[in-house]
């Protein structure tokens, strides 16, 4: 796993925390917070996943011929 996913992890454990920390004392701004982390974290796991997936691509075969047959 990457640096990236390891802090996208604990944002939203940090959010879920923090949501209920506020859902049990009663403080609405850690609550939302902890909401809005929650939720974002989740986000920027799937943008990350899904940008991985757009920018992967195949190397071109010709490329790979020609680096093959020179010494």
């Amino acid at each position: 796993m990457s640096r990236s996913d390891w802090i996208c992890i604990s944002l939203i454990l940090f959010g879920l925390f923090l949501f209920l920390y506020g859902a049990n004392f009663y403080n609405e701004i850690a609550g939302w917070a902890g909401l809005v982390l929650f939720v974002g974290g989740i986000v920027a796991l799937i943008v990350i996943f899904v940008y991985h997936l757009i920018i992967k691509t195949e190397p071109d075969k010709k490329m790979v011929q020609e680096s093959v047959q020179k010494p």
